[in-house]
């Protein structure tokens, strides 16, 4: 019986893998996943670019 999805199994073999603390930042980059700082850096650009000059 499977308890953890696969993408929770695959974040596991990355924690279980690190030698030490692991940031979710390095989980989300190990997934292949945007980190919120890219998101909002993404975000903070498209707004620089807006009208109405917010940003």
């Amino acid at each position: 019986m499977e308890v953890l999805t696969p993408e929770y199994r695959r974040i596991m073999e990355i924690v279980v893998k690190a030698s030490g603390p692991v940031m979710a930042k390095d989980v989300a980059l190990a997934l292949g996943r945007e980190t919120p700082q890219q998101r909002s850096s993404r975000s903070a650009a498209s707004c620089a670019s807006c009208p109405t000059g917010a940003g």
